[in-house]
């Protein structure tokens, strides 16, 4: 886990990859293509540089993050996660303050988000990703588990029941006992 971490959201791609399949180049010199595959490989390792010098911790892009990239964040104690879904994204950015970014040109404290914790926990058969702590957090997150789906299913039912009676509760200030 990571305490009181820096996080950054991105939409873009983290990977090394060649030109489009039906690019074109024709060099008069041999030795100029290495000069491009030099290219390409300083522009990837300029952006993780980029987000490295930022301070953030953990990394969170909506577009695949590759190994090249999960690597090099993995040797230097940061959390990366891509191809996250949208919306989650948005909570996450909501939550922590942190602001989507297109770019990693300017990163700088006024779009990085932050929480007290976060660490990376196993569940059964799935990881989950929990931000705690978070400063502009109005929300949380319930894992219901159970051996049958009807189970699971009915004690859904039931804590929703009881959270629309706490909010009804809230909302009117008033509270009637029985049942």
């Amino acid at each position: 886990f990571t305490d009181s971490p820096k996080i950054i959201c991105l939409n873009l791609e983290l990977e090394l990859k060649a030109e489009k399949d039906s690019a074109e180049i024709r060099l008069e010199n041999p030795d100029d293509f290495q000069k491009i595959v030099d290219a390409e490989w300083n522009i990837i390792y300029e952006k993780l540089d980029k987000i490295v010098a930022s301070g953030a911790r953990v990394v969170l892009s909506k577009l695949p993050v590759g190994d090249l990239a999960t690597q090099y964040f993995a040797d230097r104690n940061i959390f990366c996660a891509g191809r996250v879904q949208e919306d989650d994204l948005k909570r996450v950015c909501k939550a922590t303050g942190a602001v989507m970014q297109t770019t990693v040109n300017g990163l700088d404290d006024s779009v990085l988000g932050t929480c007290g914790k976060f660490e990376e926990i196993q569940l059964g058969s799935e990881r989950f990703n929990m931000f705690t702590e978070c400063i502009s957090a109005k929300s949380v997150t319930m894992v219901l588990r159970g051996g049958a789906s009807q189970y699971i299913e009915e004690a859904a039912r039931s804590l929703n029941d009881a959270i629309m009676i706490v909010l009804r509760a809230i909302k009117t200030h008033t509270v009637v006992a029985g049942g």
